[in-house]
């Protein structure tokens, strides 16, 4: 990527060095001339993100430079004047002419904030360009406001009305931010629109919302914002702001996109099995109660199976645990393939895995497992040929004194069974006379 550019204009080489030094520091291309016949003819031929100029230059002020500078610029270029005098009538006049802050000289060292929020922003211009959705029903003002986001590279969408709006937001389309006029088609005003929007469900209702209006009323801009409008700015649009503020709240809801994405990776990490990528136990002795209280809450069937890996020791002492990791991701693979939608699988622990199954009467389950069997006798991960012994056990609907320790148990059993009966086996725990109280 191409270094942020810095126009220094300042007649001192001591200053020249030092402004430099903090430039360079920031991994940033400093510029440097000495006049404004010099600064003028620089800015004509390059494109800068930050000037920094002497008030005290032979050919004119600096004030009077930053002027033309300004108005060159545009008003999204920060301009920072560097002066030894500190009278207010100097100050108020150079804040007048398009300054964004007088330094002194003896604080040229404060440059070094703004070099910073450059070294920001060209981070997070690496990031994916916005998706705006555009409500306003003046085609002129949309295609103006389009036209400006366009340049800066983000996409725009227009609608007139907030039912087209709302319509748009609840399709496949993924906007980052919403702009609305408050006066609009149909029959829905942009203050409605924004509440449509904050009563919606997630992500929905967190998107970022800029409010526009032309008309000069202080009450609607508070009820906008207290709807839930993120930002608000007035007609006629100074577009320099506009591009700004859009800006700022695409850059915010990615930054939150960000924490919410490593938040949802934590959830995930702490309820996940890191060999097989299967659920652990946190997550069954949660999620698995919870299924089963579903289930007999609505009078529904739900299974577990059971598995349990043959002689798993025995691999791992002949060929390695190394080897025997191996083994492991292919089962749990295998019986992840094997679930449906609903269902989930999970490693408690070692070589015993258990398939949980909502809506799956036991002999279905039985089934099923007798297919994972034979799946596990041909999937020979490392040409190693492998077994396992299962058991299978289902909940009785209309028995609700059953919970899910009630079915682990009976599952369990079933287990043990096809150990001591030669692995390698299905065992389903209801065709067992065995005591399941």
């Amino acid at each position: 990527m191409e270094q942020a550019k810095v126009l220094v204009i300042e007649p001192s080489g001591l200053y020249q060095q030092i402004i430099e030094q903090q430039i360079e520091a920031h991994n940033l291309e400093a510029v440097i001339c000495t006049n404004s016949n010099e600064a003028l003819a620089l800015f004509d031929n390059n494109q800068f993100q930050l000037i920094c100029c002497a008030n005290e230059l032979e050919q004119m002020k600096g004030v009077e430079l930053v002027a033309k500078l300004r108005e060159k610029a545009g008003g999204t270029v920060p301009i920072l004047l560097v002066t030894t005098s500190d009278h207010k009538e100097i100050i108020n006049n150079a804040f007048s002419q398009g300054v964004t802050e007088v330094i002194q000289r003896q604080s040229i060292v404060e440059i070094q904030y703004y070099l910073k929020e450059l070294v920001t922003e060209d981070l997070l211009s690496e990031s994916p360009i916005g998706n705006i959705l555009l409500v306003e029903d003046s085609r002129p003002i949309a295609e103006l406001i389009k036209t400006v986001l366009v340049e800066k590279s983000h996409t725009v969408q227009i609608v007139t009305s907030g039912e087209e709006a709302l319509e748009q937001l609840n399709s496949e389309a993924v906007f980052d931010l919403v702009i609305t006029d408050i006066l609009l088609e149909g029959k829905m005003m942009g203050i409605a629109l924004i509440r449509e929007i904050r009563a919606s469900p997630p992500p929905l209702d967190l998107l970022p919302i800029l409010a526009i209006s032309g008309l000069d009323n202080v009450d609607q801009r508070i009820e906008a914002l207290k709807q839930g409008a993120t930002d608000f700015i007035a007609k006629p649009v100074n577009f320099d702001e506009l591009v700004v503020r859009v800006r700022n709240l695409i850059r915010s809801k990615r930054l939150y996109d960000k924490v919410v994405a490593q938040e949802q990776q934590l959830r995930t990490m702490v309820v996940t099995d890191p060999l097989t990528g299967l659920y652990n136990r946190h997550y069954l002795s949660d999620v698995g109660m919870k299924r089963v209280n579903e289930a007999r809450r609505h009078s529904q069937q739900l299974s577990l199976v059971i598995l349990d890996l043959d002689h798993f020791k025995g691999i791992n002492d002949t060929y390695g645990h190394v080897v025997g990791d191996k083994v492991l991701k292919c089962v749990g693979a295998c019986l992840k393939q094997a679930c449906r939608k609903e269902d989930f699988a999970v490693r408690v622990g070692g070589e015993e895995f258990i398939l949980v199954l909502p809506h799956c009467h036991y002999e279905n389950a039985v089934n099923k497992a007798e297919v994972i069997r034979q799946e596990l006798l041909e999937l020979k991960p490392e040409g190693i040929v492998i077994t396992a012994s299962f058991g299978v056990a289902g909940l009785d609907p209309q028995d609700k004194s059953q919970n899910f320790s009630h079915v682990f148990q009976m599952a369990d059993r079933a287990v043990y069974y096809s150990k001591e009966n030669g692995r390698n086996q299905v065992t389903c725990a209801h065709s067992l006379e065995i005591d399941n109280n």
